[in-house]
């Protein structure tokens, strides 16, 4: 179980539309230096550069990008687990079928 989680998380983290590629600094054409706290996303659009206004803005637009990742993450196992139950359950209820019940009636052709 706990492998098929694994595999679930990391297809969910693969599906994700955004991933935090890189943190640094961008440059400040002002000051002449690289002192402006940026993150660069790469995403469904390539990858860009998002730049802030401090460093508390990007902390609190990271705990965010973290905040969706986790519940796409835990959503994403959820519903992949509810599918192998289903997937099992379908399984064991094909079992009962009266060609699994009698095999000599696959026998039968008519």
């Amino acid at each position: 179980m706990n492998e098929m989680i694994k595999r679930l998380r990391n297809e969910a983290i693969e599906s994700f539309p955004e991933g935090l590629s890189d943190m640094d600094y961008s440059y400040n054409p002002e000051t002449k230096k690289f002192d402006i706290p940026a993150v660069e996303w790469d995403g469904i659009y390539g990858k860009h550069w998002e730049r802030f206004d401090s460093e508390e803005a990007r902390t609190i637009r990271l705990d965010r990008y973290s905040k969706e990742l986790d519940a796409h993450i835990a959503e994403y196992v959820k519903e992949g687990l509810a599918k192998r139950k289903e997937a099992r359950r379908s399984k064991e209820a094909s079992k009962n079928t009266l060609g699994n019940l009698f095999p000599e009636l696959a026998k039968l052709k008519g």
